[in-house]
């Protein structure tokens, strides 16, 4: 989840570049990680993040960004058939809070590669839903663009892929289901007093 800064601005702006983002478009979906069978599945429905970034830039090519996000995804759980109960599906909601560490490469003026880590944490109960507590460590990847306008001002177009709790922080639920999500993040950036 990482801006792109191109060439002309990455020696401008030393001090590195805020900037605020959203997502929506795209796909989510939970995974369970050991196979089971039998225990209901969760289809993505819709989400959306919000987000703040600092973009640092580390070498001409490279940049460095961290930043804080909160997402909230609606998944329908399809329950387990079971003969003789009722098996309607329904819509359950997690909400994250998530911290991505990410390296972008930049290239060709505009675009950039960009991976990294994230640190999850879930700001559900464990009861609310059948998804497992999402907290852990997950990680990212995508890659993007940036326009600088003449005001210093920079759009940024990033469509990415991340895994989440790939090293969940608990272990209590036997089943470990990991949640999944493609999407497109949208953002402006402004750059910051030397």
């Amino acid at each position: 989840m990482l801006t792109l800064t191109t060439a002309n601005a990455q020696t401008s702006t030393n001090a590195g570049k805020l900037g605020i983002s959203f997502s929506s478009l795209g796909n989510s979906q939970i995974i369970n990680s050991n196979g089971a069978v039998g225990t209901g599945s969760h289809e993505g429905e819709r989400f959306f993040s919000l987000g703040i970034n600092y973009t640092h830039p580390l070498k001409k090519w490279l940049d460095i960004e961290v930043a804080a996000e909160y997402s909230k995804f609606t998944m329908k759980y399809n329950p387990p058939f079971h003969p003789g109960t009722a098996n309607n599906s329904h819509n359950e909601q997690i909400s994250l809070l998530s911290l991505p560490v990410t390296l972008r490469a930049n290239f060709l003026n505009y675009f950039y590669a960009n991976s990294g880590l994230l640190i999850d944490i879930s700001l559900d109960s464990n009861s609310s839903t059948n998804i497992n507590n999402q907290s852990g460590i997950g990680a990212m990847a995508g890659i993007g663009a940036e326009y600088d306008l003449a005001s210093g001002t920079s759009i940024f177009l990033n469509p990415y892929v991340k895994f989440h709790s790939m090293i969940p922080f608990s272990q209590l639920n036997s089943i470990e289901q990991k949640l999944w999500e493609a999407g497109v993040r949208f953002g402006v950036s402004i750059p910051l007093a030397k």
